[in-house]
């Protein structure tokens, strides 16, 4: 589901695991704001405020477009032929926390951007339609690090966690129904520079994806998944000496989506259920204070993660090319983080990283428009 863009989410598949239908055919716009939060943290002796992190975002949401609906019965409602681009670029802050106690204990706070965008392009040929893709979902930021207390300053560290998907594919339409499958190359990106170690990993995974939908009545029906799977180079070094290290690790993305949208009256409704898995040879996000110790100590960091979630977004019809919509995501994850020594001399050590909360969320509220002439609403929820 598109709402992705306006949380604070680097590595979600979503947005590419089933198609959204556009409200309006024609030229449209949207509008939204929107506050998304991401949480971490290591239970320690039974306390599970004894190490946390965070990362918030404020997005404001702005996606213009073009679109032309299929033959009428043909196709589940994806259009026929569209151009379309979205933007989600917000302001971010960070922080990361422990307990007083906790043996070189570490503080950290800064600010930061996400840098997000969607862009879509489809032709229609024959019954269906060729589509690409790209999409991006970038987080970058700088903290300032404490030892021991907020007031005892330590130095920078600089954080940067990226996803950036191209694709290209065929969807087919049957009566009231469609599938797509696609090719997709995911470009990757971890940094975590600080004053006792640097390191920077980047590279592309290929992989692809397949989507089904169906239209029932006033229902429309989607499944879609993903899997994607390869190897990033790697460039590292740690203090004392900072002796540039270099390899290839292998990293790996995976998605399933079910989609139900239903409408009744003025009011639309769309709710997705989200499974993904995140396998990958870094942590660059919410960087808790016993990761920036291993790390800084020479061990390199290796994350695997599981997630799963919902979204919900409610629309209702103001005027004729007018809606308000209202837009909610919450995921709970269960991660894995390993510490292996760079040098291969020390034994791995495994820490659970769960969710601070029970639950990570963004909540929006936002206007689909149509643009120009007569409004032509999309039939299919």
């Amino acid at each position: 589901m598109g709402n992705d863009l306006a949380a604070a989410c680097i590595f979600c598949a979503s947005l590419l695991l089933t198609s959204d239908v556009p409200t309006f055919f024609g030229f449209s716009g949207e509008l939204t704001g929107a506050y998304g939060t991401l949480q971490r943290r290591i239970t320690v002796d039974d306390n599970p405020e004894a190490q946390k992190s965070d990362v918030t975002g404020k997005f404001p949401l702005v996606g213009f477009g073009w679109s032309r609906p299929a033959p009428k019965g043909l196709g589940a409602g994806t259009p026929a032929s569209e151009v379309r681009v979205r933007i989600g670029w917000a302001t971010s802050h960070d922080e990361a926390t422990e307990v007083e106690g906790t043996p070189g204990r570490l503080i950290a706070t800064g600010t930061g951007r996400f840098e997000n965008l969607a862009v879509a392009v489809r032709g229609a040929i024959s019954g269906g339609s060729a589509e690409g893709f790209l999409v991006q979902h970038r987080h970058k930021v700088t903290d300032l690090v404490m030892a021991g207390t907020p007031f005892d300053y330590e130095g920078p560290r600089y954080l940067i966690a990226e996803r950036r998907d191209g694709a290209v594919g065929w969807r087919q339409r049957f009566e009231n129904a469609e599938i797509a499958g696609r090719f997709q190359y995911t470009v990757l990106q971890g940094k975590l520079n600080t004053a006792g170690g640097a390191l920077l990993s980047r590279g592309g995974i290929p992989g692809g994806g397949v989507e089904a939908a169906v239209v029932t009545g006033n229902w429309r029906l989607s499944a879609g998944g993903e899997w994607l799977s390869g190897h990033v180079a790697r460039q590292d070094q740690y203090y004392p000496d900072f002796v540039v290290q270099s390899g290839d690790d292998p990293a790996s993305l995976a998605g399933a989506s079910l989609r139900a949208a239903g409408s009744s009256g003025r009011f639309r409704t769309d709710v997705g259920l989200v499974w993904e898995r995140a396998n990958l040879p870094w942590v660059s996000y919410a960087v808790l204070g016993e990761e920036q110790r291993r790390f800084e100590s020479g061990y390199r960091l290796v994350s695997e993660a599981r997630s799963w979630g919902a979204n919900l977004e409610v629309r209702y019809r103001l005027a004729a090319g007018v809606s308000m919509k209202l837009l909610a995501r919450a995921t709970s994850t269960t991660e894995a983080v390993t510490f292996t020594d760079a040098l291969g001399s020390r034994p791995s050590a495994t820490p659970d990283v769960v969710s601070t909360h029970d639950w990570q969320y963004a909540f929006g509220i936002g206007l689909d428009f149509s643009l120009g002439g007569t409004p032509v609403p999309n039939p299919v929820p």
